[in-house]
């Protein structure tokens, strides 16, 4: 009995301690909620806009995050944000965009408090896997073919030097690829070639490509004697004009050259000596218009290395001194371009339009060319599977050719053939050949070309797996050229006749393209 009523008193004491231990911790709690700080107040509230760089508008749909956490947010039209719900402390705040480079910030909400941050971001590239087009049938990423390719980013390369044609963005500048200027004169023959020389019979250039429409790429002499021409040698000496030389660089987005077997297996016997393709700018989707206007200006000059330096120490039988061309022949080029550009779209239809002028003078005169160059690029997505693209180029290129090369007209020859000791007051750089350096400058030859490339696009999607694309282009040119040699000067065959030739090429190059891949 003792023992039973000392355990049950135990028991009632232990008990009783803990409903005191439980009724203390509930009134500190209570006392905590009612007068204690609220989880809520201890959030903040963080807003912003985000704009582009460069056009100044609201950018939709950018991805913004706060970095090492779950909170984030996307900007609607008119670029604004909320993140609601933010415990207070310092983060760095990240915006995220396709097309647009990343930028971050650092902010710090405070209890209750908003906080405010505002990005502008500027237009990038974006480093995914290259897709390419040239040597496969159709486009497939660069890692997933066995075949020698090489890409340009025409666009990224205008920005760091001036570029006025197309051969000088190959210039040095992709392995295996030469091209170099002939004679030193604005619009005439340079040489092309993608790893040297693959045929005796068959021409050296390579193939070409403007988006996907096969172009003509003449860059020899192809007037001789029009006309009846009774004097001597072609209109500009055999170094004729470079139909590349129409292309203007600010139309284009990036180049693609194929070396390699792959040329000849895909494109025919023609490609032994390689193929290049171009593909001109583009619009962007879901952007408002976007002007460009560029300007350059600059000069030509030849480089001061004919060998002739020692001239000047001789002297004709009448006391006059040989002329070094070195010191006469050579003078500085005008360059002059002027360039507009407007690319834009929304989410169906996507537009680039561009106008330019091109004036560049060459370091020997008479040399120079002017270039005017308009073009129109529309894409339209007709369906969730299906798009259309047109492309128009159009271009009206003139150009003053220089008598050069192997020419009994050219000035080249005139001027440094010559004997020194037979200089005289009307033949400074020497006589001993039937034409004077004069003779060949009083010779005007003109080549007056226009030009149209375009081509329409289809592309179709039925099936995930089943692709059909099409593409249908012509290249229409037509060239006249013009060689006049006035009276009283002296011509090889002719004497101080006069003489006016012409002759006229017409080069229609169709291309039709139908791929369906499974």
């Amino acid at each position: 009995m003792y023992s039973l009523l000392s355990e049950m008193n135990m028991r009632t004491r232990w008990s009783n301690r803990s409903g005191a231990i439980f009724l203390a911790v509930a009134v500190t709690a209570v006392f905590a909620l009612a007068f204690g700080p609220s989880p809520l107040d201890a959030q903040g509230t963080m807003t912003g806009q985000v704009t582009s760089v460069s056009t100044g508008q609201p950018l939709n749909n950018v991805q913004v995050t706060l970095e090492g956490t779950n909170y984030g947010s996307l900007t609607n039209t008119a670029g604004r944000f909320v993140i609601v719900g933010v415990p207070a402390g310092s983060y760095t705040v990240q915006a995220l965009h396709v097309g647009y480079r990343t930028e971050t910030q650092d902010v710090t909400i405070s209890s209750g408090s908003t906080g405010t941050v505002e990005f502008s971001m500027t237009v990038a590239a974006v480093n995914l896997d290259e897709i390419v087009v040239t040597g496969t049938a159709g486009a497939v990423e660069r890692r997933k073919i066995g075949t020698a390719i090489a890409t340009l980013d025409v666009a990224s390369l205008a920005e760091a030097i001036p570029l006025e044609s197309f051969s000088q963005i190959l210039e040095g500048r992709i392995p295996g690829v030469r091209s170099v200027g002939t004679v030193g004169g604005v619009g005439t023959t340079r040489v092309l070639k993608v790893r040297g020389t693959d045929s005796f019979s068959l021409g050296q250039r390579p193939m070409i490509y403007i988006d996907g429409v096969r172009v003509d790429t003449r860059g020899s002499e192809w007037v001789y004697s029009a006309g009846g021409s009774t004097t001597c040698c072609a209109f500009s000496g055999g170094a004729g004009e470079d139909r590349l030389s129409d292309l203007n660089p600010e139309e284009i987005d990036r180049v693609e050259v194929l070396k390699g077997p792959a040329a000849s297996t895909l494109y025919g016997s023609e490609a032994s000596g390689g193929v290049i393709q171009i593909f001109t700018k583009r619009g962007r989707s879901n952007s408002p218009a976007n002007f460009t206007l560029s300007s350059s200006v600059g000069y030509n000059r030849h480089r001061e290395n004919f060998p002739t330096h020692l001239r000047s120490n001789f002297s004709g039988s009448d006391g006059t001194v040989a002329w070094d061309p070195n010191e006469t022949l050579i003078e500085n080029g005008l360059i002059n371009t002027y360039d507009l550009t407007v690319d834009g779209g929304g989410e169906e239809v996507t537009y680039f339009v561009s106008g330019g002028f091109s004036y560049e003078e060459g370091s020997i005169k008479p040399n120079d060319q002017k270039r005017g160059n308009m073009r129109v690029n529309l894409n339209w997505t007709a369906s969730e599977n299906m798009t259309i693209g047109v492309t128009s180029g159009y271009v009206r290129n003139r150009i003053w050719s220089l008598q050069s090369g192997n020419n009994w007209l050219g000035i080249y020859t005139n001027a440094l053939l010559t004997n020194p000791l037979n200089a005289t007051k009307d033949q400074p750089y020497g006589g001993g050949l039937d034409v004077t350096v004069e003779d060949g400058k009083a010779i005007k030859t003109y080549s007056d070309t226009d030009r149209w490339t375009g081509s329409i696009n289809i592309n179709w999607t039925p099936l995930s797996n089943f692709t059909h694309k099409a593409t249908v282009g012509l290249d229409a040119l037509n060239d006249q050229k013009t060689r006049t040699l006035p009276f009283g000067r002296h011509y090889t065959y002719i004497g101080k006749n006069g003489e006016r030739n012409i002759g006229y090429r017409n080069a229609r190059v169709f291309t039709g393209d139908y791929l369906a891949t499974l």
